[in-house]
């Protein structure tokens, strides 16, 4: 990812966000793949918290209805109620998720600076990605390829090219105080899927307890520190590097990782329209922040 997304994004993230899903998901207790939850797929989960069946990583991070880490017949009771309309669908995403981000091509809903921190959605497909959220209640998405960065303005389906709008702005984009780099860097850095080893060859795997979750942590050690990958069985949870003194330089929480990209952005260049004036997108978003 170049420097101007790096310093553009973590600017809007500073801004205050809110966070609009765009990755795929699938349902929790969906144990056929139909799409629903029904009495059949509460009955597979009965029968494997009983040891009748056994499944496999995908079927059991479908089947954990409470998401505790564990196939029990409480599983069960909540994907039949689930099934009689008496308890609300879950959302999730069961394909083992570190293998999705190796693959490069990938729409990922994260949290930056852990659970509890900003949340944005950041998709890659090859050389080109994609990151969106909202900034003062206006939804903000960027495209890059190598070194070109498109600000897309998806509702209106146009595009601007952020090298015409530092040409405008100079230093009152690139300069201001909101625009420092941060943990997007480090986030391009753990999420780049050539650069992730395979859990095998991780130097070191431990198993943690958090809230009576059990997770297991495989740690990765570099030149510069560590990585740490938290796994919940087919579930990435966190991405956390760790300088050589083994500080933290960036959490990463991962509420779903989906091999399902979405479509229009990365077809931007080819179906968008690019703006006479770069600015129309921008400026309704920075020009308060530059006057203050």
């Amino acid at each position: 990812m170049n420097k101007h997304i790096r310093r553009l994004a973590v600017g809007a993230l500073s801004a205050g966000l809110l966070f609009t899903s765009v990755c795929s998901a699938a349902v929790l207790g969906d144990m056929d793949s139909d799409g629903g939850v029904s009495s059949a797929d509460a009955r597979t989960i009965l029968r494997a918290a009983v040891g009748l069946d056994t499944l496999n990583e995908t079927q059991r991070a479908a089947a954990d209805m409470d998401t505790d880490g564990l196939i029990t017949a409480a599983d069960a009771r909540l994907a039949l109620r689930t099934a009689v309309s008496l308890q609300l669908r879950r959302e999730g995403v069961f394909a083992d998720q570190y293998a999705v981000l190796q693959s490069g091509e990938y729409c990922a809903e994260v949290s930056m600076g852990g659970k509890d921190g900003v949340p944005l959605t950041y998709a890659r497909k090859g050389n080109t990605a994609y990151i969106r959220f909202s900034m003062e209640g206006i939804e903000l998405s960027l495209l890059t390829d190598g070194e070109r960065l498109l600000i897309l303005d998806e509702k209106e389906r146009m595009y601007a090219d952020f090298a015409e709008v530092l040409e405008l702005m100079g230093d009152e984009l690139t300069g201001n105080d909101m625009l420092p780099l941060g943990d997007l860097l480090n986030l391009e850095e753990a999420l780049f899927g050539d650069s992730l080893r395979p859990l095998s060859e991780a130097d070191d795997a431990q198993q943690t307890v958090i809230d009576g979750v059990s997770y297991t942590d495989y740690v990765f050690l570099n030149g510069t520190g560590a990585m740490r990958v938290r796994m919940q069985g087919a579930r990435l949870s966190e991405i956390i590097t760790l300088d050589a003194r083994g500080r933290i330089e960036s959490d990463t929480f991962f509420s779903s990782v989906s091999a399902v990209l979405p479509a229009g952005p990365f077809t931007a260049a080819e179906t968008y329209t690019e703006t006479d004036d770069p600015l129309l997108i921008l400026l309704p978003l920075f020009s308060g922040l530059m006057e203050e």
